[in-house]
């Protein structure tokens, strides 16, 4: 991995943000320590940059060895698109290659269902843009690759990604397609 040095600063940074920040403060101030990390394309080995026959790729780049965060890399494929879902820890994540629609979500109001949920904003994310995720129910979202092209995004989880598995805590459905402005 080249830009070690750049590498090793960001995860002593997130370090002592995940040490020293109140938790709810966690995700924001890692998204500040983000976009220069998100701008060393070759921290990305090509197994971080690899994408399975199917599915979009979740490739560890680093568990801290205490499991109080993790990084990892998410390589999208042309057009994939994430189930809705809400996570089991905070999560800041930022594009370093290509572009990400990130679409928020919130319960019907009044709610049928748990599950059930309504779009309520979407951002077109590109490279060095970046998002931080509380996990305490406001973190309902969907991504989704809208270009031809693979998107990599970074995402930074609290705990350890292998230990944990993915990080989704709720699955959740729309009761009609979603359709937002600027979708093609």
């Amino acid at each position: 991995m080249e830009n070690t040095e750049i590498f090793d600063e960001f995860i002593a940074r997130v370090d002592n943000i995940v040490a020293e920040a109140p938790s709810a403060d966690i995700p924001a101030r890692i998204t500040e320590q983000l976009p220069v990390l998100l701008e060393q394309k070759s921290i990305l080995t090509a197994e971080h940059r690899a994408l399975p026959a199917t599915g979009y790729g979740r490739n560890n780049i680093f568990l801290c060895p205490d499991d109080r965060f993790s990084v990892i890399a998410m390589v999208w494929p042309p057009h994939f698109m994430s189930p809705i879902h809400n996570h089991k820890t905070w999560c800041a994540f930022g594009v370093m290659v290509g572009g990400i629609r990130n679409t928020c979500f919130s319960h019907l109001e009044p709610s049928t269902t748990e599950s059930e949920v309504v779009p309520t904003e979407y951002k077109d994310l590109l490279a060095k843009d970046v998002v931080s995720l509380p996990a305490d129910g406001a973190d309902i979202h969907s991504m989704h690759n809208v270009t031809d092209s693979i998107a990599i995004t970074l995402h930074v989880y609290g705990g350890n990604a292998t230990k944990m598995g993915v990080n989704v805590r709720d699955l959740y459905r729309t009761p009609t397609p979603v359709v937002l402005d600027g979708d093609g």
